[in-house]
């Protein structure tokens, strides 16, 4: 993953509900690679490392032909995961208690690189009453402010040989 350099939120198509984020751009085809060959994947969430066990979800052979590939599973520790990736795009939400991250994609090429598309990465917390309260926070809190690109909270996605 590399941490993309600040883009107004407007012109990268997030929903204005989102008014903190981290933009980031992944190797998709290495993360889609490890998980076909059943490789675990590590998350790092907040700095934390999470060990995901998942399986490819089957149910739509036409995605699966077009190159989209889903999988579910879960996080060490009691999270859950769920994932899709292609070529180009990863999304994703991994559920950690009460909060929700994301990585979604802006569907616009990255400038710093230019085959690769731009995600933008947020979470929300549940309230105890069961409603959303979107908190949508930082999720890097030291790469950005340095302007680094490879480091921060989803860093790390796939570890291979």
């Amino acid at each position: 993953m590399q941490v993309s350099p600040a883009r107004e939120p407007g012109d990268l198509g997030i929903p204005s509900s989102i008014r903190r984020y981290d933009l980031a751009v992944y190797n998709t085809q290495a993360i889609r690679d490890c998980l076909l060959r059943g490789q675990q994947l590590t998350v790092y969430i907040t700095g934390l490392p999470y060990e995901a066990d998942l399986q490819e979800s089957l149910h739509d052979p036409e995605s699966r032909s077009a190159g989209r590939h889903s999988f579910t599973g879960t996080l060490d520790g009691g999270g859950a995961a769920l994932l899709t990736v292609n070529d180009s795009v990863f999304l994703a939400l991994f559920r950690i208690g009460g909060v929700e991250y994301y990585v979604e994609s802006t569907r616009q090429h990255d400038t710093v690189s230019p085959k690769k598309v731009l995600h933008y990465v947020y979470y929300f917390r549940r309230r105890r009453s069961g409603g959303a309260a979107h908190n949508a926070e930082r999720l890097l809190p030291h790469a950005v402010q340095h302007q680094q690109r490879g480091s921060g909270i989803f860093r790390n996605l796939c570890k291979l040989d």
